[in-house]
């Protein structure tokens, strides 16, 4: 039994909000945790990953940049 369209976009809006959501928690725990030295490069896995904090004060792919 294949699903609805309404099933669909209910699907679609909470995998929205989920993802928005965590978004915007990932972001407050990384503001948070390089506050005091934003220069800082956290490595893990023998440098294989890397964590280091950027501001992209522009909109999607920094289009709106110089609108700030």
């Amino acid at each position: 039994m294949a699903p609805t369209r309404a099933a669909r976009l209910q699907l679609l809006a909470l995998l929205l909000v989920l993802v928005v959501g965590a978004d915007q928690v990932t972001k407050v725990v990384a503001t948070r945790a390089f506050a005091d030295d934003p220069e800082r490069v956290q490595t893990y896995l023998g440098d294989t990953c890397r964590l280091q904090y950027a501001l992209n004060p522009g909109a999607f792919l920094g289009l709106g940049k110089t609108l700030s």
